[in-house]
């Protein structure tokens, strides 16, 4: 038994809806999985406020203004001839960097928190 025209073009249709309604369930599918991956990646993370990051933000900000003062004594410089003859300094290298911005830095951040002492592996 052959079918009818108006049967294969209501076939064709119905198709058409059940595909349309497949993209739009494996795109909702698609989108569900992108966030469970991200919530998964973000699981173990510590939760932090905007208010502090914001604080964050502006203590490294305040520590890189710092590159300003350093003490040119605690550098050695490398020095050139410029095309017009006059000496300049090529680079610099800060002998301590670790003095100028890691302590500091440390310091600085670790005020911000209360922070929970480790406790000796000895003493348990």
């Amino acid at each position: 038994m052959e079918k009818t025209r108006e049967e294969i073009e209501k076939r064709l249709a119905q198709i058409d809806v059940l595909i349309t309604e497949s993209d739009i369930s494996t795109k909702s599918y698609n989108n569900e999985k992108v966030m469970l991956i991200n919530e998964l990646q973000d699981i173990n993370k510590p939760v932090i406020d905007d208010n502090i990051l914001d604080k964050i933000y502006e203590i490294i900000q305040h520590h890189l203004g710092g590159l300003d003062e350093i003490d040119p004594s605690g550098c050695d410089f490398d020095f050139g001839i410029d095309y017009d003859g006059r000496i300049c300094v090529e680079s610099m290298r800060v002998e301590n960097p670790y003095d100028y911005f890691s302590f500091a830095l440390y310091n600085d951040l670790k005020a911000l928190f209360k922070v929970n002492k480790k406790e000796d592996e000895d003493s348990v």
